[in-house]
C-alpha cells in the first residue's frame, strides 16, 4: 500500500530552502539510528550514534538560523524597491488573502447568518409604468467621468470581470456603454444580473463565531453595473443640491464632510455649554444611538416615499425602484437569497439612499434651544450622536428622554430597531456637585460612562482628550515596533524609504487631530504622542536609542508630531477659505518656524545643535541621506571614547589613539591626528577648512560633498568599530 501524503495547506516558512530539507533528512535519519540502538548495541557504539545525531542536529540548527537572517536581510532590502509590498505585508499582518472563518463551514451556520443579516420583508409593490418618461440622455462625458472615478484593486462582482478590463472598455467603446445605460432608463430597468452580488463576511475583530451582528455583510457588485450606479447617484445628488440638499446633520457619505466634522460639532455643544460663569454653565450629554443592522434593515418603501417627498424626477424613481427590487445575494458555494429590503453595503447608489431616507429623522422638529437647555442631532452614516445641554439635572433629564423617546418612534414607524444595549451615554461638563441624570430608552436605563469612544475618538467626562491620545499612542507604539523590523541600523533601505515607513505611524496619531490638538498645551500630552514618533525617528535614522528626542526628529528630517497635529488644526479651521493650496503653504512655513524656535530652546542634542542649526534648510533638501555611521557623528552617540565610557563599555573617555582627555564626535572627527591624512584629502575635495560649524553646509551645498564626507566619516568609524571589538574580545 503507497504511503499516503497528508498536507495542512501551510505556506512553507520564508527562511525554507533545499539545503535545509536536506540537512533535515539527514539529522532525522540520524535520530532514528540513534534511537533504534539504544537497547540492541554496545554503550560505545551508541554513544558514537548520539554525537553523531547531535552534530546533525548542530548543524540543522546553525544553517536555519543563517537562512534565517540572510532571508531577514533580504526582505529589509526589498524595502528600497517596494516599500508597501511583501516585508510591509508580513510586520503588519497585512499578507494578501482572508483567514478563514473558524466554524462557518458547519451545517446551518452561515444559512442562519445570513437570515438574520438579510431579513425577510413583505415584497414591496411598485405603482404601475404606465409610459416611457422623458429623461436626459447618458453622454460620454458622463461615462468618462464616472469610470475616473472608479478605485483600481476591487475585488470583482459575480461576473468576474475586473475593474480594469470594464475601465478599458470604457475608454475605448464609451458610446457602446452609453447606448446600454441609455435603454436601461428609456425602459426604467435596471437589469437584474447587476442586481446579484456575491457575499463576504467579515468579522468583527473576536467578537463570538455563532452571533450574526459579530459579522460585516459585503456584497460584491459587478462592475459595469457601479459605472452605472454612479451616474444614478450624480444625476440624483444634483437634482438634491437643486432643493437645497440634504440635512446638514447629516456627515457621512457627503463631499466635503468627514467624521472630524462630525465629532467637531459634538465636541463644540460641550465646550459651549461649559462656557460662562460658574453657576450660569450647562449640563452637556451625548448618547450614542446604534442601529442595528442598520443597511439590511431600511425599507424600500420608506426610501420611495423619502424621493417622492422631495420631488424626484420621475425617471430617476423608476429605475431606483427598479434597482431596488428582486435583488439577491450568493454565498457558501451554491447558496442564494432573494433580498427583500436594505441597501447593500459595497454599492455606489446605496449610502445615498440611505441618507435620503434618514433626512427626515435629521430634520425633525426637537424644540428650539432656549436660555435653560437645548438638543441637536449628529449623525454619520447611521451613527447618530444626540447631545443635549441643560442647567440643572431634571432638565437635561427631561429634554434628553424626550427627544429619544421620539427618535425611538421614528425609527420604530421605518422599520429600523435600536440596539439599546450597544447604545452609550456620557456627560461633557466642566460643573461639580452635580446629580446624574437617568436616560432611558423603552423604559431601559442607559448608562453613564467616563470614557466613550465616538467615530474613533475617546470622549471624556472631563472634556479632555489625555485618554484619547494615550489609545492612539499605544496603537502607534504597536506599528512602530512592527516597522522597525525592517529598518534595521546597518543594511536595510536608505532613509527617504524610511521616511516613507515612518507615515504610517503619524497618520494613526494624526486622526482627527483638529478635534484634540487643544490639548497639547499641556507638555504631558505632548510626551504622550512623541514617543511612538519617536521610536520610528530613530530607526529611520539608524540611531542609537539613546539620543534626544529633539536631536533625532532633526536629524531625521521628521517634523514632530505635535507640531503637525496643530497644522492640521489650523489648515482645519481656515477649511472653507479660497486658495486651499496656498494656505497649506503659509501653516507649513508657520511650522518649520515653529520647530525652529523650539530647536534652538532645546536643552538636549547641543551637539546635533551646532552641526545642524536651521532645521528647514536641513529637512528639505534636495539630495543626500544619513545612514548609520553619519548619524553618529550628527548625534554624538556612538563608537566614542565619551560614550562609550558613558556606558561602561571602557574605563576611561581617552582617545586611544591620541590618548587627548576626551574623546568625542568632535574630536574623532574633526581634530583626532590618526585622520589627518584622510581629513586633509576631504578638505581639498570640499574646498575649504573641515569645521563643525562649516560641516553641515558644504553636505547641502553640492550631492558630491555630501557623499565625500559620508564616506570620510564610514571610513573613520567602521575602523574604531573594529577595533573596538577586537579591544572587547582582547579584554573579555
Amino acid at each position: 500500500m503507497p504511503k499516503g501524503k497528508f498536507s495542512r495547506g501551510k505556506k512553507p516558512v520564508f527562511w525554507w530552502s533545499q539545503d535545509i530539507a536536506n540537512l533535515r533528512a539527514i539529522c532525522l535519519a540520524a535520530r532514528r539510528k540513534y534511537k533504534r540502538c539504544r537497547n540492541n548495541e554496545t554503550l560505545g557504539q551508541r554513544e558514537i550514534k548520539h554525537l553523531e545525531y547531535k552534530e546533525a542536529r548542530k548543524k540543522l540548527k546553525r544553517e536555519i538560523k543563517k537562512s534565517k537572517k540572510a532571508s531577514w536581510d533580504n526582505l529589509c532590502n526589498q524595502v528600497e524597491t517596494d516599500s508597501w509590498g511583501l516585508p510591509y505585508k508580513i510586520v503588519t499582518k497585512k499578507l494578501m488573502g482572508r483567514r478563514a472563518i473558524p466554524g462557518l463551514t458547519l451545517p446551518g451556520r452561515l444559512e442562519s447568518i445570513v437570515d438574520t443579516l438579510f431579513p425577510r420583508e413583505a415584497i414591496t409593490k411598485w405603482p404601475p409604468r404606465f409610459s416611457e418618461q422623458f429623461f436626459p440622455e447618458v453622454n460620454m462625458a458622463e461615462v468618462t467621468e464616472a469610470i475616473s472615478k472608479i478605485p483600481l484593486g476591487k475585488a470583482p462582482g459575480p461576473d468576474g470581470i475586473p475593474d480594469m478590463v470594464i475601465k478599458e472598455i470604457a475608454a475605448r467603446k464609451p458610446q457602446t456603454l452609453c447606448r446600454i445605460f441609455n435603454l436601461c432608463l428609456k425602459h426604467g430597468s435596471f437589469p437584474k444580473t447587476w442586481k446579484t452580488a456575491k457575499l463576504v463576511l467579515l468579522r468583527k475583530g473576536d467578537k463570538p463565531l455563532e452571533q450574526p451582528s459579530s459579522y460585516r455583510p459585503i456584497c460584491l457588485l459587478n462592475t459595469v453595473g457601479k459605472l452605472f450606479e454612479r451616474i444614478i447617484k450624480r444625476r440624483l445628488e444634483t437634482y438634491l443640491e437643486s432643493i437645497g440638499g440634504l440635512s446638514e446633520r447629516q456627515y457621512g457619505f457627503r463631499k466635503g464632510r468627514s467624521t472630524i466634522d462630525a465629532i467637531t460639532k459634538v465636541s463644540e455643544i460641550g465646550k459651549q455649554a461649559a462656557e460662562g460663569p460658574w453657576r450660569r454653565r450647562r449640563l452637556c450629554a451625548v448618547v450614542a444611538l446604534d442601529v442595528a443592522n442598520a443597511f439590511n434593515s431600511a425599507r424600500w418603501d420608506k426610501i420611495e416615499t423619502a424621493l417622492c417627498r422631495k420631488g424626484v424626477p420621475e425617471y430617476l424613481l423608476e429605475i431606483i425602484r427598479n434597482y431596488l427590487c428582486n435583488r439577491a445575494v450568493e454565498f457558501g458555494e451554491k447558496g442564494r437569497r432573494t433580498v427583500t429590503c436594505g441597501v447593500p453595503q459595497g454599492s455606489v447608489l446605496g449610502p445615498l439612499l440611505w441618507n435620503v431616507m434618514y433626512d427626515d429623522l435629521l430634520r425633525a422638529d426637537f424644540g428650539e434651544s432656549t436660555r435653560s437647555s437645548s438638543s441637536e442631532l449628529v449623525a454619520f452614516a447611521d451613527d447618530v450622536a444626540v447631545v443635549a445641554t441643560g442647567l440643572t439635572t431634571p432638565i437635561i433629564e427631561k429634554t434628553m428622554n424626550t427627544i429619544l423617546e421620539r427618535v425611538a418612534n421614528w425609527m420604530d414607524a421605518n422599520g429600523l430597531k435600536l440596539s439599546i444595549q450597544k447604545t452609550e451615554a456620557i456627560m461633557q461638563t466642566s460643573k461639580r456637585g452635580y446629580e446624574n441624570p437617568i436616560f432611558v430608552i423603552r423604559g431601559v436605563p442607559i448608562q453613564l460612562k467616563e470614557q466613550m469612544r465616538y467615530l474613533g475618538v475617546q470622549l471624556s467626562r472631563a472634556l479632555g482628550y489625555k485618554k484619547h491620545l494615550e489609545t492612539i499612542a499605544a496603537k502607534a507604539s504597536s506599528t512602530s515596533s512592527a516597522l522597525s523590523r525592517l529598518m534595521p541600523n546597518v543594511g536595510g533601505s536608505r532613509q527617504r524609504k524610511r521616511q516613507l515607513l515612518a507615515t504610517v505611524v503619524n497618520s494613526q496619531l494624526l486622526y482627527a487631530a483638529p478635534v484634540w490638538a487643544g490639548a497639547l498645551v499641556y507638555l504631558t500630552n505632548i510626551r504622550i504622542i512623541q514617543r511612538p514618533q519617536r521610536a520610528i525617528a530613530l530607526r529611520a535614522a539608524s540611531a542609537y536609542r539613546t539620543v534626544s528626542t529633539a536631536a533625532i526628529m532633526v536629524v531625521s528630517g521628521i517634523i514632530p508630531v505635535h507640531l503637525l497635529a496643530r497644522e492640521r488644526q489650523k489648515i482645519y479651521m481656515k477649511r472653507t477659505e479660497p486658495g486651499q493650496k496656498e494656505i497649506k503653504a503659509i501653516e507649513r512655513e508657520e511650522t518649520y518656524k515653529i520647530w525652529q524656535e523650539e530647536w534652538e530652546a532645546a536643552e538636549t542634542g547641543r551637539w546635533t545643535w551646532r552641526l545642524i542649526k536651521e532645521v528647514k534648510q536641513w529637512s528639505t533638501r534636495k539630495f543626500g541621506q544619513v545612514d548609520y555611521h553619519l548619524t553618529q557623528v550628527l548625534t554624538g552617540h556612538g563608537g566614542f571614547g565619551q560614550y562609550l565610557h558613558r556606558f561602561k563599555k571602557r574605563e576611561d573617555p581617552r582617545c586611544v589613539d591620541c590618548q587627548i582627555d576626551v574623546d568625542d564626535a568632535e574630536h574623532t572627527i574633526f581634530h583626532c591626528d590618526r585622520w589627518w591624512r584622510q581629513r586633509r584629502e576631504l578638505e581639498v575635495r570640499i574646498g575649504g577648512v573641515f569645521e563643525p560649524d562649516k560641516m553641515i553646509g558644504y553636505m547641502i551645498k553640492n550631492e558630491s560633498n555630501w557623499d565625500l564626507v559620508k564616506r570620510y566619516c564610514h571610513q573613520v568609524l567602521s575602523k574604531r568599530e573594529e577595533e573596538e571589538r577586537e579591544r572587547q574580545l582582547l579584554f573579555n
